[in-house]
């Protein structure tokens, strides 16, 4: 348990420290999207660019995600503690799903790669595939730890559970 001081100065920088997560996220995927800019999604070769573009901006929203989530757990804020570990599970799924699709592409793109850079490409891609993956496994994982935590503790798991028939714990 906090002391009083400790838990009022946290309280203090709830506010602010929701603001500096949701600056991580929002302004990284700003930046990323502008650097895609003109948009063209049909074009294999903008479509593989653009995911091994996003592998180098996947650490920034993701330390924002965290610090959200470490403060909703601090703060008891459930709610918001609870919808950050879905929308971390469902970046899991959205960051699979791309990797899938990096995959073809890169497949497609590769056939059009001389046979002088296609070392560099293949070097390329399976790095930008590497970080993908351990995105999938950081977004899942906080994912998945964030909703277990913020379960219900079942009356078995309560720490003032006591035995209906002893009436003890």
């Amino acid at each position: 348990m906090l002391d009083e001081t400790t838990n009022r100065r946290l309280t203090g920088l709830t506010g602010a420290g929701y603001f500096v997560a949701f600056l991580l996220v929002a302004l990284s995927l700003f930046d990323f999207a502008l650097t895609l800019w003109p948009f063209q999604p049909s074009d294999p070769s903008w479509r593989y660019g653009s995911m091994g573009l996003l592998s180098g901006f996947l650490l920034t929203p993701m330390l924002g995600s965290l610090l959200a989530t470490f403060i909703a757990g601090f703060a008891g804020h459930n709610r918001t503690f609870k919808t950050l570990g879905i929308l971390n599970a469902i970046g899991a799924l959205i960051l699979l799903i791309l990797l899938i699709s990096f995959a073809l592409d890169s497949i497609q793109v590769r056939r059009e790669t001389s046979p002088e850079a296609r070392e560099v490409f293949v070097t390329g891609a399976a790095k930008a595939a590497m970080k993908h993956l351990t995105g999938i496994i950081a977004f899942g994982w906080l994912g998945i730890a964030t909703l277990r935590a913020g379960r219900r503790p079942r009356v078995s798991e309560r720490a003032d559970a006591r035995s209906p028939i002893l009436g003890h714990k």
